[in-house]
């Protein structure tokens, strides 16, 4: 009997800690075959599908406010310029699919850049920290991002069509950065001294401040409220006053300090405009991205001014200017090293029409694994409540047998 409540104490023991661990919010949810399945390589590394979806659905979202959401499968043609400088017509949505491969396969190699960067460092995924971090990230992610909600987390990736593999490649990447960021700092690779900072202020940073209109709402001529502004300017406004009217959308600007910034920083179409400028100069209307009040970047005009360095500024906001040096530093390294890489695509990539991508798939082991245990658990538990009760019946029954023989013995 002491055998039986052994096991039924396990058993509650082991439904009890279930629910806690269906708590893990952030346990990997496994991807299909497909999803992991190698498009092509960028050096050493071998990028997967999910990460091409995903780049895929990023590009077509950025060239549709280009071209207009219904361009992939418009039949009107359009004028472009090729590298040479001339110009000839083509149907907008063969354009749209060409230029859609271009940037995703020019693009995809950002990651690897990083990664080869960190490999060269002795720095990978394989080390037990970087594992650490990434675990901890998508834990803060989850509690943030989705109130602590695994299923809300899914139904995003769902939604997305992306998966836990990739997001969790993501922040790897991210890590990978950070610390390759910190080695080069601590080694010496990037001087980061207060005279090397001031200095490469003072030569290479450029101040600006500006006018941002949202291209995102589609129900109204934002081009034409850009071209509104600069003519406002041009008649005398001052960039001040058009910087604290109806036309300034940047929920960033929150001084009149402006943006400091050196190159590979910025947007590259805003920064080539305002490199381009003269002190106090102010550009025309400069189309680049920026950022909406929800955070996401989307495509937007700009009105650009470069003021002149103010030496009280840089005084007071070293630490800041000096990160901003260090970004641009690694930034220089990494679009070095993204000259002499590129991505080769397998047959299975090129046979892919990436106008119609099946959407990763992934099944959430850890999820199924804890129903069956519960299921499992819980029949287990019945089976022996079942034979306890069966063998105190049984035992009561030889009990009362051989009571019944010791009275007709007497």
């Amino acid at each position: 009997m002491k055998k039986y409540i052994r096991i039924l104490a396990a058993l509650l023991a082991l439904l009890l800690i279930i629910p806690s661990l269906i708590s893990c919010n952030s346990q990997p949810i496994k991807a299909s075959k497909n999803s992991l399945r190698a498009v092509g390589t960028v050096g050493d590394f071998e990028v997967k599908y999910e990460e091409l979806y995903f780049l895929v659905q990023l590009y077509r979202d950025e060239l549709d406010l280009i071209y207009g959401e219904n361009a992939a499968t418009s039949s009107e043609k359009i004028t472009v310029e090729k590298e040479n400088g001339e110009t000839s017509e083509v149907v907008l949505s063969e354009h749209y699919a060409n230029e859609l491969r271009s940037r995703v396969y020019e693009n995809i190699i950002s990651n690897y850049s990083v990664l080869a960067l960190a490999k060269d460092a002795g720095l990978t995924f394989d080390d037990k920290a970087v594992e650490d971090e990434i675990q901890s990230k998508l834990d803060h992610m989850i509690e943030e991002d989705f109130e602590g909600s695994r299923s809300a987390y899914k139904d995003f990736l769902k939604d997305k069509g992306m998966t836990d593999d990739y997001v969790r490649f993501s922040l790897g990447v991210d890590v990978l950065y950070a610390s390759l960021l910190s080695y080069y700092i601590e080694s010496g690779v990037i001087d980061d001294s207060d005279s090397t900072v001031r200095t490469a202020v003072d030569e290479e940073f450029i101040r600006t401040w500006h006018i941002m209109i949202l291209n995102e709402d589609k129900d109204r001529d934002n081009k034409g409220l850009a071209e509104e502004a600069l003519e406002k300017i041009n008649g005398g406004a001052s960039m001040y006053e058009m910087i604290g009217s109806k036309y300034n959308e940047d929920f960033l600007l929150t001084t009149l300090d402006g943006y400091y910034f050196t190159k590979g920083v910025m947007d590259e179409a805003y920064e080539k405009a305002a490199y381009e400028l003269e002190i106090n100069g102010i550009s025309g209307i400069v189309e680049s991205v920026g950022q909406n009040a929800a955070g996401t970047q989307v495509s937007c005009y700009y009105i650009i001014q470069r003021l002149p360095i103010e030496k009280t500024y840089v005084d007071k906001n070293l630490e800041a200017l000096r990160n901003t040096y260090r970004e641009a530093e690694i930034y220089e390294m990494i679009e070095n090293l993204r000259g002499n890489i590129s991505f080769k695509p397998n047959d299975y990539c090129n046979s892919l029409d990436l106008m119609n991508l099946e959407k990763p798939r992934q099944t959430d082991v850890f999820v199924i694994t804890v129903v069956a245990s519960v299921v499992v658990g819980a029949c287990l538990l019945v089976a022996t409540v079942w034979l306890i009760i069966y063998s105190y019946k049984k035992k009561l029954s030889k009990r009362a047998e051989r009571t019944a023989l010791e009275r007709k013995v007497k």
